[in-house]
């Protein structure tokens, strides 16, 4: 498989692929090169992505495969300092008699697995995490029922976070 610019960002997925067969890298600079993104002292790596919700699987893998890089050489390769989130999510509130009906099924079969109705306003986490989003979502369903809360990025259910995804979509489209 040809992998074509092999910034630090690509030189990483060569290392992947590697472990899955033959792969070529090509880099038509040389290897650290500064003529693209991967020059200078620091890099930042963020969990909190708002710009959409694929990047998030993305995001976590690349934080596994940060501890998996220090582990093979031994020492720390990436500091996490915390820091400062811009911005925040606007509250959203959705109403599914509002929404096509599929979109609204889908939805509300969103809700019934993140249990949402049973969920308290706020949900703080146990152990604040740096760069996490906090979360304002009110769901207003077609037989009446409706519920808001707030909550930490950390603290939110894999069940419930599709949920926000799914709501964050709705409102991009």
């Amino acid at each position: 498989m040809p992998v074509h610019g092999l910034e630090r960002l690509l030189e990483g997925l060569v290392v992947e692929l590697r472990q899955e067969g033959v792969v070529l890298g090509l880099e038509r600079f040389g290897r650290a090169h500064d003529r693209g993104s991967s020059h200078g002292q620091t890099r930042i790596i963020r969990k909190a992505y708002f710009e959409h919700a694929d990047y998030v699987p993305l995001l976590r893998r690349a934080y596994q495969l940060w501890r998996e890089m220090e582990i093979a050489a031994g020492e720390p390769l990436l500091i996490r300092t915390g820091g400062f989130a811009g911005l925040t999510p606007p509250p959203v509130e959705v109403d599914t008699a509002a929404l096509p009906q599929k979109t609204a099924q889908h939805v509300e079969l969103l809700v019934a697995g993140a249990k949402f109705f049973e969920l308290p306003d706020t949900l703080k986490a146990v152990k604040p995490q740096p760069d996490c989003f906090q979360y304002s979502l009110k769901i207003v369903c077609a037989d009446g029922r409706q519920h808001a809360i707030h909550c930490d990025e950390a603290a939110a259910s894999e069940p419930l976070r599709e949920l926000f995804y799914a709501v964050q979509n709705l409102k991009r489209k």
